[in-house]
C-alpha cells in the first residue's frame, strides 16, 4: 500500500485472509475478506469502533462465508429473479410446453415484478403478506 492509503489502523488476521482497518480518520472498522476460490474481496463495515469487537465480527463473517463455500451455498447477494431463473432452467425439462408457459407467465407478471431484486436470504413473512395484498389489488 502507498503512503497515501486510505486504510488506517490495519490489522491482519487469519494468515492475511482478513484485513481490518479504519478509513478517512473515522473510528469505525471495516473488514476485507479473501475467500479461497472466490474472485476478489468481500468488503464490509463491522460497525464496531473497538478492535476486539471488530475482530470478532470479521472472524465470524469469515467463518460463515467459508462454511457457505464448503457447502455449495451462495456467497453474496442471491436475488429472487436469479433463484427463479435457476429453478426454471433446472425444472423446465420435466414440464410440458403449456406448463412452461404458465410458469413463465406467472413469473413475468407477478413474481419478478414484486420479488425480483429482493435478496432471498432476507425475505420475511411480511414480504409474502405484502405480495398477496399487491397481487389482490393487481387487477383493480
Amino acid at each position: 500500500m502507498s503512503k497515501n492509503s486510505t486504510y488506517q489502523n490495519k490489522q491482519w488476521l487469519r494468515d492475511g485472509k482478513i484485513l481490518l482497518y479504519t478509513r478517512n480518520h473515522k473510528p469505525t472498522y471495516h473488514c476485507r475478506l479473501k475467500i479461497d476460490g472466490k474472485k476478489g474481496y468481500i468488503v464490509k463495515s463491522t460497525k464496531k469502533k473497538n478492535l476486539a469487537e471488530a475482530s470478532r465480527f470479521a472472524e465470524e463473517l469469515f467463518d460463515d462465508l467459508r462454511y457457505k463455500q464448503r457447502h455449495g451455498l451462495e456467497i453474496g447477494h442471491f436475488i429472487f429473479k436469479r433463484l427463479w431463473k435457476e429453478w426454471f432452467e433446472t425444472n423446465r425439462i420435466s414440464l410440458s410446453g403449456a406448463r412452461q408457459k404458465v410458469h413463465e407467465g406467472f413469473a413475468k407478471r407477478y413474481f419478478i415484478p414484486f420479488f425480483g431484486e429482493m435478496e432471498v436470504s432476507v425475505l420475511k413473512d411480511s414480504d409474502f403478506e405484502d405480495y398477496w395484498a399487491w397481487r389482490i389489488n393487481y387487477w383493480k
